[in-house]
Formats: C-alpha cells, structure tokens, sequence
C-alpha cells in the first residue's frame, strides 16, 4: 500500500491496516493530533484526494461536524490503511519560524568556542627525516593532539594527499576531531538546538567569526506521540521498542534540520564540529534514548541533571562523527536545561532587586530571584496554552486567533496570516477570555453568561447573540467560517485556561511566600519562548496569569533557550558559567507544599 501525503508530496509504503496517522508518523509528515492518536481531541483532520479511506467511524460521527464530513474531511487516526491513498493535509503554515526569529545574543559576549581549526605544514617523513607522521605533527603543532585510533589510521593518507599541508580540528582538550587535506581554516561550524515540546529549533553559527549563518525550525516530530510531555513519557515507558521509536523520532528531526541548514547554507554536515543541546527534562531524556518514566510520578526523579557530552555518532546524528554533543544541565525532575540556558541567557542574578522568570508552556517553569536567594518550581499548567485541550484549539499557525479586542459591541480578531480563521491559539485564548471578563461577560469564578442574562444586562443585541448553547455547552461565537461553521470558545475552554493559569499563579504566590515577599517587590517579570512574545500583557495580568505590577515590568524576553544554547556553543566560559548559574538555586516542589491546593483553588479565580 502506497500513501501519498500532500502538499508535501511525500510517498511511503506501508503495511494494509496501519493507521493514517502512523504512516504520517513514519513518513516524517506532521499532522496535528494533540491527544497522541487516542481519538479524543479530533484535530487530525485530513482530506482523502483518491483511494478508499474506508467507512466513517462512529468516533468521527462524534468528533467532525456535519459540514466537515460533507466536504470529505476525516481524521488520520481513524483510517486504517487498505487501499493506496493520496491525502492532503489541511494548508496551515507553521508558526514555528516565530520561535527562531526571537534570537538576541548579549553584546558582551566574548568568542570562545571550545572547537578550533589550525592549518599546518608538515614535513613528510623520509630517509633524513625518519620521524612518524604523528610525530611530525606534534612537532609543527607544538603540543601533543590527543588522535582516536581512526585518525591515527587515517593521517598518513590525509598528509600525503595534501602533500604535507594539513588542517586540524581540535578542542580544548587537544584532542583532534578531524583530519583534512589542504587548509580548510574557514570551514568550522557548529549548531545550537532548542528542542521544545512542541518546536526544534536549529541555529547553525560560524564558530570562527560568531556570526549566525542561518535558523530552521520545524515541529517536534514526537507529536505524534502527543501532546504533552506526559503522554510522551508514558508512551516511552510503555517499552523497550517505544523509548527506541520515539528517540528515533527526535533524532530524524535533528538530522533534517542539519540537512536543510547544510544545504540553505552550501556547507557540508561534516564540517559541523560541535552542538549544544537545550530543552525540558523529558525531552531531554528521550533526545538520549533515556527512559523518562521515572518524571511520570513523585518523587519525579530524573536519570540525571547533570550536563552531558555525547560523540554525535553515538547519537546517530549526521555531523562529524566525532563532534561533541553537549546537553547543557538541568535543575530538576520538571525543571531542564531550558531553564538553565534561559537563567544564562537572561542574566538573571541574585541581586537586592526581585526578578521573576516565566516560561510558559505545557509545563510551566518558575524561577524567582531576590533577597539573596534563588527558587524554582515547574507546574502542570497543562496543554492549554498550546490549544491541545481547547474546543478549537490550534497552535500558531496561519488561520490561529491570535489577538481578540471588543469595541463597543464588536468582536476584533487578529489572524495569523491573515487568512479564514480556523481555530484559536494560545495568546488568542488569553485575549478573547481577558476581553470577555473586561466587559462583563465572564464573571470572577470564570462563568459565562448566557443570551438571555447578557440581554438582562443590557449588552448589546450583537454581542448578546455571540452566546449560544453548544454540544459542549454554552460558549462564545468569536468567528464564523466560509462554510458557516463557527469558532467557538466554550465554558470548558475557559475552566481548561483557569486550571492552567492557577498552577503558575499559585507556584509564584508560594516562592514570593518563601522569600517573604509580596507581589509589588517584584521589580522585573522576564516572559521567556515564542509564546511569551506574543502574550498581551494587560490580557495576562488581568486573568491572573502575571502577577498585578506595572505592564512596563513585564519584559518579553525572547527564546532564551535558543540563546543560552548558541551562547554555550559560542564560548566555553558560558558553558562553564552555566553549571555555576544553577548550583544555588533552590527547588520547590509545590505538590508538597502544605499551602499549594488552598492557593492553587483560590489563583484559579479571575479576582
């Protein structure tokens, strides 16, 4: 059986009875399906070009609209394969270059790889010069390289078809990384990733110049597996043969990001010598081929947390062989190398000033400085703020919500592309609720009005007519559709955005309460990722999401994982300075907090 997915135009083979969505899994094509595949979000909607997808299931009857099934849209995880197929999967451009364009490095930061080139001439030995040929290399080199038993093998053919004119590839321990022929001194890169839940970034540098030669970016590959850093953990757990799918997964979707920065850039991979490695702990875990399972339940311990260095052909990644992959260290079970690199790249310090880190996400991390203390905790925020367990919830793409205003009765939408809106997306999430509670719609306990109260209340005829009842309760009209369908926010999607937004706000209530602090001694609120960026900040301190200081405090600071991965390839002294970054930084675990469930009850109210 064939499956064709398009606009990709990507052909696999399959065995009969797999699964649409498996296949798109093997075919390195992604379809959104936040749930992993357990069809229960109905988000891997998909289009049967030809072929005989086979009957509608009773889980598709559920899930997809009479006006979607009418058009011929189905789900990918409901479609055994038995026949060869062509599907094309509904155009939404990837937001994920949203995350590689936040990229500042700091100015003062000094160029001090730990990977460096050397041209040599060296004299080939002969009858008046007998000498080996490592000797004669240690003798132009003036220190002794420290050659893996391959080099050794290789260094007299690589001498002898340069004719004794040699480049070296070393690190600062001297030990040698490659061998080339002729001078090649301008040929040394590295790459720094940030692998997040939901999006890998690759930031390909110069490592002689410090100069950033180019980014790609695409979606984790893992979704499949779903969601959330949960089901993932789970599904890795489940077995030997899954840890291994699943690492495989993310590794593919490192090696395409190498292929496509090589070729954007006219490189070869090989001329790829070193790469950092950021991201939560569980992705972290699965990047090694590590079970994570033991993040699944308390006491929540890793298999590490230290920094790690691996020869990238260990790891199957298509660089040099034997360039380093260095993952940077993590704190603890929930709190990873992102944290780390965002604390580095932040500059973050303990200070007599009280600075408030953010990173918000499916599991969101905290990290509160002052009073000569640093804490840190991670919450289950959930996958809300990715649109995974919203009604129309989608990531930031084109045709995602993304910014919602109310003016005198009207409904304002900002649309990612500009394009027919197909769903809401996280910040969009977080406008259309602040907008709704502004107004009056929503009530401090998170309740939505109905038409008939908000026509009691004297709104608007238009606005009023905006509030229906819905399979999935009542719910909100943001926008209509050209097929008529709406996109609705629902009173499930505001309880889903409430339970997320109480876990950070009770973790930050809990560490200023540990430092004995309150919320007006924060001086300084850092809002780190792609997602933070583009997060109003009136609407997220109005929910309860930000603590209540002034907007100009709020600072969006970027994709400082990126950053703090790219600033430890590009100088080993920031390597180093990320382990002392980390080393006094105190975990809270809220969960054992005695105060956590009281606090975490009460931050779920608007007010």
């Amino acid at each position: 059986m064939y499956i064709t997915f398009l606009p990709q135009q990507v052909t696999l083979e399959v065995e009969s009875g797999i699964s649409l969505l498996q296949g798109a899994s093997k075919a390195g094509v992604f379809i959104d399906a936040s749930c992993g595949g357990n069809s229960s979000c109905g988000k891997c909607k998909v289009f049967i070009e030809s072929g005989n997808p086979g009957p509608l299931t009773d889980k598709e009857k559920e899930l997809l609209s009479r006006e979607e099934i009418d058009g011929g849209c189905r789900l990918a995880c409901q479609i055994q394969v038995m026949d060869d197929l062509s599907v094309r999967i509904p155009g939404r451009k990837s937001a994920a270059c949203r995350k590689s364009a936040l990229l500042n490095i700091p100015d003062e930061l000094s160029l001090n790889p730990e990977v460096h080139k050397k041209f040599v001439q060296v004299s080939l030995p002969d009858l008046e010069n007998p000498a080996g040929y490592l000797e004669q290399l240690e003798k132009v080199l003036e220190w002794k390289p420290l050659l893996p038993l391959t080099l050794l093998k290789a260094l007299p053919g690589v001498l002898e078809q340069g004719k004794g004119q040699l480049t070296v590839t070393f690190n600062s321990q001297h030990q040698v990384i490659r061998l080339e022929a002729g001078n090649r001194e301008d040929c040394c890169y590295g790459i720094a990733f940030d692998i997040g839940t939901t999006t890998v970034v690759g930031m390909l540098w110069d490592l002689n110049q410090g100069a950033l030669v180019g980014i790609h970016s695409r979606n984790n590959p893992q979704g499949v597996f779903g969601g959330d850093v949960i089901s993932r953990i789970c599904y890795a757990g489940e077995s030997v043969d899954n840890l291994e799918q699943i690492h495989q997964k993310i590794i593919g979707g490192i090696n395409e990001i190498v292929q496509v920065l090589c070729q954007e850039n006219q490189i070869k991979p090989d001329w790829i010598y070193d790469i950092t490695v950021v991201g939560n702990t569980s992705m972290g875990h699965i990047f090694l081929g590590i079970d994570p399972i033991s993040l699944a339940g308390a006491p929540f311990n890793p298999v590490f947390t230290s920094g790690l260095d691996i020869p990238a052909a260990e790891l199957g990644i298509g660089v040099c062989p034997l360039a380093n992959v260095h993952l940077l260290p993590g704190i603890a079970g929930h709190v990873g190398s992102d944290i780390t690199a965002g604390i580095l790249a932040g500059r973050l310090k303990e200070s007599a000033g009280m600075e408030l880190f953010i990173d918000v996400g499916t599991n969101g991390e905290i990290v509160l400085f002052g009073n000569g203390k640093a804490l840190t905790a991670s919450t289950a925020a959930g996958p809300a703020f990715e649109g995974a367990s919203i009604h129309h919830g989608m990531r930031a793409a084109s045709g995602a919500i993304e910014t919602v205003k109310i003016d005198d009765g009207e409904v304002l939408l900002g649309i990612i592309g500009d394009e027919e809106p197909m769903g809401i997306c996280g910040s969009g999430l977080i406008d259309s609720i602040s907008e709704l509670l502004r107004v009056g719609l929503i009530n401090n306990k998170g309740r939505l009005l109905s038409k008939d109260e908000a026509l009691q209340q004297c709104f608007p005829q238009r606005l009023a007519e905006r509030l229906i009842g819905a399979d999935q309760g009542k719910a909100f009209i943001l926008a209509v559709k050209q097929d008529g369908n709406p996109v609705l926010l629902t009173q499930k999607d505001i309880r889903e955005m409430q339970l997320a937004k109480g876990a950070i706000y009770a973790g930050i209530q809990i560490m200023l309460k540990m430092m004995d602090a309150e919320i007006r001694d924060i001086g300084k609120v850092s809002i780190a990722g792609a997602f933070g960026s583009y997060i109003n900040k009136e609407s997220a301190v109005r929910i309860g999401l930000f603590p209540a200081v002034d907007p100009e405090r709020i600072v969006s600071a970027g994709n400082l994982a990126g950053v703090g991965s790219s600033m430890c390839l590009l100088s080993k002294v920031e390597r180093r300075m990320a382990v002392e970054r980390i080393k006094s930084i105190q975990h809270v675990e809220l969960a054992l907090h005695p105060d956590f469930q009281r606090i975490y009850m009460k931050s779920m109210y608007f007010s």
